[in-house]
């Protein structure tokens, strides 16, 4: 039988159509499967492979260091979500409904984790420079009863002016860290809202006493 059929020129024909079909079929799979948002799953995949999770949000990074993770991060994300589920190529179907499903909970997970880091150090920042404003406000503040009490008053002013621009920058760190969390969708707990009022509050006692003391 298969000698009769090898023998038929139609038969022979059908056959080359169907294998020219199947590599048109393929061909169109394949560059499917290579579009950019397949692409662009590969450093979600890779990252999932080589990030311990446990440790990850406990790093100490710069609020610059972490936008632009929270940037990277933000556009994997957006690259998987827009990753089509399946496309049928001819005979082929292209399935990305696993791998997409897979890689989702990954940028999730590490956008999470980079906002919760930032708000316990912004949490943390905060109430230091709080304390820091509030102390520095109250040595400002203090009026000196006599001469030697005023020399030593000057010494502590010109001392504390010198260190203001590291806890002026502090400050607007926490500022910055509070609206980089914004930025990418959770707002600041009441407490930690609390937190930033009463960290302008001595800010700006320290401001005000600032300019008492060294006038």
């Amino acid at each position: 039988v298969a000698e009769i059929l090898y023998s038929s020129r139609e038969y022979r024909r059908t056959v080359g159509e169907i294998k020219r079909a199947l590599a048109r079929d393929f061909a169109d799979a394949r560059r499917f499967a290579s579009m950019e948002a397949f692409r662009a799953a590969r450093p979600v995949y890779d990252f999932m492979r080589s990030t311990d999770f446990d440790s990850y949000g406990a790093r100490t990074l710069s609020v610059q260091a972490m936008r632009r993770e929270m940037s990277e991060i933000a556009g994997w994300d957006a690259a998987v979500r827009g990753m089509v589920p399946s496309s049928v190529r001819g005979v082929l179907c292209v399935e990305a409904k696993e791998l997409r499903s897979m890689l989702e909970p990954i940028t999730a997970t590490a956008l999470d984790r980079i906002k919760t880091a930032l708000l316990q150090q912004a949490g943390r920042t905060c109430r230091e420079c709080h304390e820091q404003f509030q102390e520095r406000a109250a040595a400002l503040e203090a009026r000196p009863a006599g001469l030697p009490e005023y020399a030593a008053h000057r010494e502590r002013v010109d001392k504390l002016l010198e260190e203001e621009e590291a806890l002026q920058a502090e400050a607007q760190t926490v500022e910055d860290m509070y609206k980089l969390v914004r930025a990418y969708g959770t707002a600041p707990t009441t407490e930690e809202e609390y937190q930033m009022e009463q960290m302008r509050t001595a800010q700006q006692r320290y401001e005000e006493a600032k300019v008492r003391g060294v006038a």
